[in-house]
């Protein structure tokens, strides 16, 4: 169920179609503690279960990354769609 299968293909796009270029995903000392402080902050907040399910606009930022960082990305992607529904002007 967790296993790393690589990046996914975003949703509604033709196999002929170049896949989204990765986001960056440096691998700098301390990036641990930034994710699992990220992590903590985001516990409360649904992560969407699958690619297909985030916003199209957002799912070029979530590809190509680890396991993990791509959960912790689905949640963030959740919290920034839910703050824009209920924000707008």
């Amino acid at each position: 169920m967790y296993t790393d299968v690589g990046a996914e293909r975003p949703a509604d796009v033709p196999h002929n179609v170049r896949r989204a270029q990765p986001a960056v995903d440096p691998q700098v000392e301390g990036e641990d503690d930034l994710v699992q402080n990220l992590e903590a902050l985001t516990r409360g907040i649904p992560d969407y279960g699958r690619l297909a399910d985030v916003p199209r606009a957002y799912q070029r930022h979530t590809v190509g990354v680890s396991t993990r960082v791509h959960r912790l990305l689905r949640r963030l992607v959740r919290a920034v769609t839910c703050y824009h529904e209920h924000n707008r002007a």
